[in-house]
């Protein structure tokens, strides 16, 4: 696992520049309109309900109604469009988060005080938990309505930790962009 991590940061620390950044962002973008234009087909099938999976931190009973009461023509919607439009998102957030990390610490690098590199493998974290989380709700709709608070309370965790390393994640990126502009600051005197 480590030099698996160990590839990836040396493949992200590699292709780190600003039009690879931008690329990625771009990327990132594409994933963000396809979901959205899923995501609100499927709202408009769940009668206005949001999906669990873009709700910050729900519960046993809040998923247990959810999968109880979704038509079949909804989870049969997210089945067929929305899980597979969310296989694009977490890499797309993932891979940026990636870059610009690693473009950060290249330049923290350049002014004589580096951070762990290992923060680029961060990226990861929030990306493997979402697809963790994805493979309940998929796993849990293709049952029908007979799911076990066993695949509900795993998934319900996974979505509490992907939000939360999501959130730790924009903290890291603050901490790291304060730690530029101070370095850049310094540079210039």
């Amino acid at each position: 696992m480590k030099a698996i991590l160990n590839r990836y940061c040396c493949f992200v620390e590699r292709h780190s520049s600003n039009g690879e950044v931008a690329l990625a962002l771009l990327l990132l973008i594409l994933a963000v309109a396809g979901m959205s234009s899923v995501v609100r087909q499927f709202v408009v099938l769940m009668n206005g309900t949001l999906p669990l999976d873009i709700t910050l931190f729900y519960g046993l009973a809040q998923a247990k109604s959810f999968f109880e009461e979704i038509p079949e023509e909804a989870a049969q919607y997210y089945l067929s469009m929305v899980a597979p439009a969310d296989v694009l998102f977490p890499l797309a957030y993932g891979v940026l988060f990636g870059f610009i990390v690693a473009r950060l610490l290249s330049i923290l690098k350049r002014g004589g005080n580096p951070a762990p590199r290992g923060l680029i493998a961060y990226s990861l974290i929030p990306a493997v938990i979402d697809y963790w989380e994805n493979a309940g709700f998929v796993a849990a709709l293709a049952n029908g309505r007979e799911v076990s608070e066993t695949l509900l309370f795993t998934t319900m965790i996974a979505s509490g930790l992907k939000w939360f390393f999501a959130l730790a994640g924009f903290a890291i990126l603050a901490w790291l962009i304060v730690r530029v502009m101070v370095v850049v600051r310094g540079e210039r005197k």
